[in-house]
């Protein structure tokens, strides 16, 4: 939830993955976040038990950790791909998908 929040506190950010899990409602919940690489990576490891995934990637709301040198690192995160289970970096504006998640 806190990578979600800072995300957010960042500015500039209308219209992103971000805004629309902490927007989400399901079931009466309110408490969504998008997950960190480290929560999507397990997702995958129990996709058939979570049930509701394609083959095709998802953000995570880690950022790619680049060398301060790096003068593009906000505008990079992890992501994963649901078909292959590889993470790897991307640009935040392409369209990959979000699944929003709950602590439990």
């Amino acid at each position: 939830m806190a990578n979600t929040i800072a995300i957010l506190e960042q500015g500039g950010n209308s219209g992103t993955a971000a805004e629309y899990v902490l927007e989400y409602v399901n079931g009466g919940k309110t408490d969504w976040h998008l997950p960190s690489k480290d929560e999507l990576n397990e997702l995958w490891k129990h996709k058939a038990i979570a049930g509701g995934f394609v083959d095709a990637a998802y953000w995570s709301s880690s950022e790619f950790d680049v060398p301060v040198a790096w003068t593009r690192k906000e505008t990079l995160a992890w992501f994963q791909h649901f078909a292959y289970g590889n993470q790897r970096d991307d640009t935040k504006t392409y369209g990959n998908l979000v699944r929003p998640v709950r602590a439990f």
